[in-house]
């Protein structure tokens, strides 16, 4: 396939990853929610997600545990995020390639465009991955997340593995 031509996607699927603590038809309402929420240019953060479900009548809202002697406010942050990081995305495009792959990023507020690391005080917030695809700044911010997971991978397993990884250390320092 020619890697420089569009494709089309004509339908989307929101999906439970291995692990998510929903169902597909809970999937579906959560994904289209964060949709709408992105598509208004509102990035989303655990607390609005946790604000959404909140109401009895919410769809979202049996994905939460809400007998706060069980759970309190912090832990319905951490599910939360939990549910975000477990949401995929199945698309079907025009050619008939079906792709399934993360629906969300989780990048900071406050964009960094060099390889610093954030302030982890600055809150997260979630982003699809056509808008971190599309937006300079968010794919920068991005990049420089993924140097330094391998600058850390690297850093954790150097000494400890053989030197056949050797060149792909060095491909690591070059980035």
């Amino acid at each position: 396939m020619n890697a420089s031509r569009r494709r089309t996607a004509i339908h989307h699927r929101y999906l439970p990853a291995a692990g998510a603590r929903y169902d597909i038809r809970q999937a579906n309402f959560l994904g289209c929610w964060m949709a709408d929420m992105d598509a208004n240019g509102q990035p989303i953060t655990p607390q609005e997600l946790v604000d959404e479900a909140t109401p009895a009548s919410s769809s979202l809202h049996s994905m939460f545990e809400w007998n706060d002697a069980a759970a309190g406010a912090a832990y319905r942050l951490h599910q939360a995020r939990h549910h975000i990081s477990h949401l995929r995305i199945e698309t079907h495009y025009e050619d008939g390639e079906v792709t399934n792959e993360k629906a969300w990023h989780s990048l900071p507020l406050v964009v960094t465009t060099d390889d610093s690391a954030p302030d982890p005080e600055i809150p997260r917030r979630y982003f699809s991955v056509e808008s971190v695809t599309s937006n300079w700044e968010l794919n920068a911010e991005l990049q420089g997340q993924l140097r330094r997971e391998l600058r850390s991978i690297r850093d954790k397993y150097k000494k400890l593995v053989p030197a056949v990884f050797q060149p792909v250390w060095d491909a690591i320092d070059q980035l």
